[in-house]
């Protein structure tokens, strides 16, 4: 009862190196990581009160190392009396060490998913300035206006960064009324040298007036990159890219993104999205993997139809206000 060793079994002799002799009379604590003494000091209370508890501490061996084990203390009780204590140990340091090798695993993960999703975040902006900048040096007419696209794209890369060092402090997307037309053309504006190069066409429809609409205008526009830029990849040989939107009876628009492509597998189809999965030899299947996030974060629902050897249309359904759209959700 004062906390002196008795004796050991012969697995604990085994765990520890020690022998009975080496271990009986002395003081359990002298064998206790310092720094978990007042745990061990808990379980042992604990048990002179009668009741049993389970914890974990590192005690040492006699060759100087440190193993971590479970401990469940439970009262020898002779008749209403507790007259000792049963300490029943399991070695888990092998477990703990794969624990936290795994734990170093996911950071690492964590760590190259953001590196990847970051790299490809700031990669958009900066092949819209290269085109710009390629139309500059052949002697492009109307300069200001391409420097002010330019310079808008410099910004985004400086929001991206920004966001990117206030991780440690997430703030809520700002949503506020947006004109969507305004937003696609903008976005196709960004895009539009790039659409050049690789002799792609845009044709936006727009089926009779639309409302404004509640959004996030960087996510929308980041949004809209991807599926745009998808669609121009999706044609190495030039084609047509149609876009069209449309307000629907359930205060929703849609956003109709169509190709001419080569079409995706239906069997492929519901793997969109997958981190990291992707049918792009220099892809990360990041991309797709963002475009979902924001139409999540917008209450919207996406949906790809594809026919091979036809094209690819990806429909963007986003409520005019968010609000409406987590009123859908519920009655749903």
């Amino acid at each position: 009862m004062k906390g002196h060793i008795v004796s050991i079994n012969s697995t604990m002799r085994q765990a520890t190196g020690y022998e009975t002799g080496e271990l009986a009379g002395h003081h359990c604590k002298r064998f206790i990581f310092p720094g978990d003494l007042v745990t061990a000091a808990e379980l042992f209370e604990a048990a002179k009160s009668g009741r049993t508890r389970t914890g974990e501490f590192n005690v040492s061996r006699k060759d100087g190392s440190w193993i971590t084990v479970e401990v469940n203390t439970l009262p020898i009780q002779v008749g209403s009396r507790v007259e000792g204590i049963y300490a029943i140990a399991k070695d888990v340091t092998r477990r703990r060490e794969t624990e936290e090798r795994l734990r170093t695993s996911e950071k690492l993960s964590a760590v190259g998913q953001l590196a990847a999703g970051v790299a490809h975040e700031i990669r958009n902006p900066l092949t819209t300035l290269k085109g710009f900048t390629q139309f500059l040096q052949s002697g492009a007419e109307g300069k200001q206006e391409y420097y002010e696209i330019m310079m808008s794209e410099l910004n985004r890369i400086d929001l991206i960064l920004s966001e990117l060092l206030m991780l440690a402090k997430p703030k809520a997307s700002e949503f506020a009324w947006l004109n969507p037309e305004l937003v696609i053309r903008h976005v196709l504006a960004l895009l539009e040298a790039q659409a050049v190069l690789k002799n792609v066409e845009f044709l936006t429809k727009v089926d009779g007036s639309l409302s404004g609409m509640m959004g996030a205008e960087n996510q929308l526009k980041q949004l809209f990159v991807n599926l745009l830029k998808n669609a121009i990849e999706a044609m190495p040989d030039g084609g047509l890219i149609t876009i069209r939107l449309q307000e629907q009876a359930d205060n929703r628009i849609c956003f109709a993104i169509g190709d001419q492509g080569s079409g995706i597998p239906q069997d492929l189809i519901d793997k969109i999205g997958v981190p990291f999965y992707t049918a792009k030899d220099q892809g990360s299947g990041l991309g797709m993997m963002v475009s979902r996030k924001i139409v999540e974060e917008h209450k919207g629902t996406p949906q790809i139809e594809s026919v091979m050897g036809e094209g690819t249309i990806v429909y963007v359904r986003l409520p005019i206000n968010r609000e409406s759209g987590e009123m859908e959700e519920k009655r749903k």
